[in-house]
């Protein structure tokens, strides 16, 4: 009688163990503990075996069908599914990780075969955007669907180009990988630049070089409070959130210490967040402070007697009303946290650091094993970040502005 669902609940231990067939030679062993166990018994050669396919519930009967009927193709072709099975799980601890196989890829095509002009730029591509999400796993794991969740994270942070560039290696590595067998078939078939980053045209959610320049000039002119003026510059040195600075107290800077400490109460994710000052974030605030007087307040309002903060809306209404002096029209505080973040990818800062800087979670594994903090490379980004503000700002006019590396980068790859 074959067996059933109905059955299979039903069914009662004895003293001692015995099986119930279904068909073919699969069927369940009940032993007195009341486990079932799905087994396949076979002959090869006049040998018999027996293969357990796994407990009721744990798989169903029909997943344990199917076990069966592949195990059954395996014997026709005269091979042991039992020795099969054991070479599948060697392979796939054996199967090559996306982290070693960026390291092949580097070495055979990109340094080797290919001799890339830059192959250091390929290398910090696919180190820096795909190792820290994807390096751990097995590349014959890796999904289409993980490939475009990565490719839409850099866009997210406001870098098609970059995720034209990764996509474009990743897409290369994996026709690298399929070609000598190591994957099936690639993951990134049919990902085109299109369905990425798109048309490489300026985006007006982030700042240009030139642009930043317009914007740090163009305060000294702008009809709103110096102090208004000072928290838009520090926004964009260190990528935060308008509301960390206007709703923030002198007692989160440490000037001794040279950090700026963001509590929990005020962070978007809840969590305490901490800014490592350079020179100049830290001449910034000492000039904030020096405009606060007495308050606890870094920005005091100038309406109220009591020592309460100015409106966060006063930094967007302020921005708002001088966009003609700019001459920026999608200038907003929150475009220079933008132009941080994609700044500081241009300058080939790792993505899971700049995350670390804009008090973001760390997604995939990274936010499952990975707890560091990044302080060092974190204090070095910003320093980068900060010198590189300096140089932009303190150009005689626009057109002596530094060139953009990314820009550098899409023009060379051409």
């Amino acid at each position: 009688m074959p067996l059933n669902d109905k059955l299979l609940k039903n069914i009662k231990p004895t003293i001692k163990r015995y099986e119930i067939a279904d068909s073919g030679g699969l069927s369940i062993r009940v032993s007195p503990n009341n486990s079932i166990t799905f087994q396949y018994r076979f002959r090869i050669e006049g040998k018999q075996f027996r293969m357990d396919f796994g407990s009721y519930p744990d798989i169903s009967l029909a997943e344990a069908r199917e076990l069966h009927r592949l195990a059954r193709n395996e014997v026709t072709l005269g091979k042991n599914p039992i020795e099969e099975k054991r070479k599948r799980a060697l392979l796939d601890k054996q199967a090559i990780t996306v982290a070693d196989l960026v390291d092949e890829f580097m070495a055979k095509e990109i340094r080797g075969r290919l001799k890339r002009k830059r192959p250091d730029y390929a290398d910090s591509i696919l180190r820096n955007q795909i190792i820290p999400t994807l390096g751990q796993k097995k590349a014959k794991d890796v999904s289409r669907r993980d490939i475009i969740d990565l490719l839409e994270k850099i866009v997210s942070r406001g870098a098609p180009v970059m995720a034209n560039r990764t996509g474009s290696l990743t897409k290369q590595m994996f026709s690298f990988a399929q070609a000598r067998g190591w994957i099936e078939a690639s993951p990134c078939t049919n990902i085109t630049k299109s369905s990425i980053g798109g048309s490489e045209k300026p985006r007006d959610t982030f700042l240009s070089y030139k642009q930043i320049w317009q914007f740090w000039n163009g305060l000294t002119k702008a009809n709103f409070s110096e102090s208004l003026k000072i928290c838009l510059k520090i926004l964009l040195a260190t990528g935060q959130r308008r509301g960390e600075i206007i709703l923030g107290e002198w007692a989160h800077i440490s000037f001794e210490k040279g950090r700026w400490t963001i509590p929990a109460s005020l962070s978007k994710n809840g969590k305490e967040h901490i800014i490592q000052l350079t020179p100049l974030t830290s001449s910034l605030f000492i000039q904030l402070k020096e405009l606060a007087g007495t308050s606890r307040y870094m920005v005091p309002s100038p309406i109220y007697q009591n020592d309460i903060p100015i409106s966060e809306r006063a930094i967007n209404h302020a921005v708002t009303r001088n966009k003609s002096i700019f001459g920026i029209e999608t200038l907003t505080p929150h475009v220079l946290r933008h132009t941080f973040s994609t700044k500081l990818s241009g300058l080939g800062v790792a993505p899971h650091v700049i995350e670390k800087l804009l008090n973001h979670q760390l997604g995939g594994m990274l936010a499952v094993y990975n707890h560091h903090p990044y302080y060092k490379e974190r204090k070095e980004a910003l320093h980068l970040w900060s010198k590189t503000l300096e140089t932009i700002c303190t150009a005689k006019d626009i057109e002596s502005v530094i060139a953009e590396p990314d820009l550098i980068e899409a023009v060379e790859a051409l």
